[in-house]
């Protein structure tokens, strides 16, 4: 239904009037930020940054700055197994424990290792294959207990990059 040229014309009118009323808010900063960073060209795994945090006991912008640091590769040492190691010191609930960035290479396999103590593994990018066939993509969870054993494998189509904390350390077997 279709109101008459005149009757439409008023209507229009009088929504230009109460449009003029109503009293414009600006957002709220944080509306603002978290747009403005939406579109930023940043790396995508800082959507992860707040679960991160949660990991390794840091505050958020801490986190931030060390998964943007990550992309200094001088920074990074060699693991025993394969892969890379992005070391962090965590907070307080961590304390004690081996904590940071692990990247393995696509394609790669981690050798059967048993755990010490526990280890916690949030995938950030990529994909890890336990022997057993579940596979844990970013934004998964991994949580060995002390005394586990088991190998694990990377995709094939990237490197796995996982934040991780270790307590006690692990032994090949």
């Amino acid at each position: 239904m279709s109101l008459p040229a005149d009757d439409e014309f008023e209507l229009l009118a009088h929504i230009d009037v109460m449009d003029r009323l109503v009293e414009r808010a600006a957002p709220p900063a944080q509306l603002r930020d978290a747009l403005l960073d939406s579109l930023s060209p940043a790396p995508t795994f800082l959507g992860y940054a707040k679960r991160v945090a949660r990991v390794f006991d840091l505050d958020v912008a801490r986190v931030q700055e060390a998964l943007l640091a990550m992309s200094d590769r001088s920074q990074w040492v060699d693991v025993q197994g394969g892969g890379k190691f992005f070391p962090l010191t965590g907070g307080p609930r961590v304390q004690g424990a081996q904590m940071g960035f692990v990247e393995f290479r696509a394609g790669s396999l981690f050798p059967r290792h048993r755990h010490q103590g526990l280890e916690v593994q949030f995938v950030i990018t990529g994909r890890l294959i336990e022997t057993d066939g579940r596979e844990f993509l970013p934004g998964d969870l991994l949580v060995k207990e002390s005394g586990t054993e088991h190998e694990f494998s990377i995709g094939a189509e990237s490197s796995c990059v996982c934040a991780v904390v270790l307590y006690e350390g692990i032994d090949f077997v």
